[in-house]
């Protein structure tokens, strides 16, 4: 019978996932949700995805999974524990430091979530020295941009470093920001330089660099 089915399938996505066989326990678990319509059952189900998807280090599918868990349980522990460790794999710290002492608060004696806290706490602290130092170049970069119009080489060595800053994704908040996209249209079609304006157009070509967010508003500033 199909309950059978259910409990077979989970059985073995169990095993598998005992052992360590993630991918082949994400195939089982699938197949059960095939055989149930019970909020319970899919419960469970998407709780043990969203686990396997953890230790695969698919982080977009754990937490789609643990979403999809919150939607029948929106106090479900496990799934809001998944809910925090899939958004600090995907490096929304801030994001998942708020949903994790909200947990902390329902379940107070959940100890996973306070370690999970304190390594929150410390990338957080990282991630704003980073982000600090960001800013400080990408002014410093921008000064000397603006500063140096009567040298053509110091002007292209400051847009080649700007090229490598919008190498860094963490950087494009900052551009937008800075307005340093209006900084560099206006150089592009006031300077005389052939090079600075490749070097420009070469910076404006990596901010779009697989980001449509940065693409439309490439568009919407040209």
């Amino acid at each position: 019978t199909s309950r059978m089915s259910f409990n077979d399938f989970k059985d073995k996505g169990n095993e598998y996932f005992k052992i360590g066989k993630y991918a082949a326990a994400v195939e089982e678990y699938k197949s059960a949700l095939k055989c149930t319509n019970l909020d319970q059952e899919r419960l469970s189900i998407y709780k043990n995805l969203s686990a396997c998807f953890l230790k695969l280090k698919e982080f977009d599918s754990a937490l789609s999974f643990a979403l999809k868990s919150l939607e029948i349980n929106g106090s479900d522990e496990k799934a809001l524990f998944r809910k925090v460790k899939a958004k600090e794999g995907l490096k929304r710290y801030r994001e998942a430091l708020k949903d994790g002492l909200a947990l902390a608060k329902m379940y107070p004696q959940n100890a996973s979530i306070q370690d999970t806290l304190r390594d929150l706490n410390q990338k957080i602290e990282e991630l704003e020295k980073d982000e600090s130092s960001l800013l400080n170049r990408l002014r410093q970069t921008l000064l000397q941009l603006k500063e140096n119009k009567r040298d053509e080489d110091k002007q292209i060595q400051a847009a080649n470093n700007l090229l490598v800053l919008a190498r860094d994704k963490a950087v494009c908040p900052l551009f937008i920001e800075m307005n340093v996209l209006n900084e560099v249209k206006h150089l592009l079609f006031n300077c005389e330089s052939f090079k600075l304006k490749l070097a420009l157009i070469r910076v404006i070509n990596e901010t779009c660099n697989n980001n449509l967010k940065m693409t439309k508003i490439v568009l919407s500033t040209f």
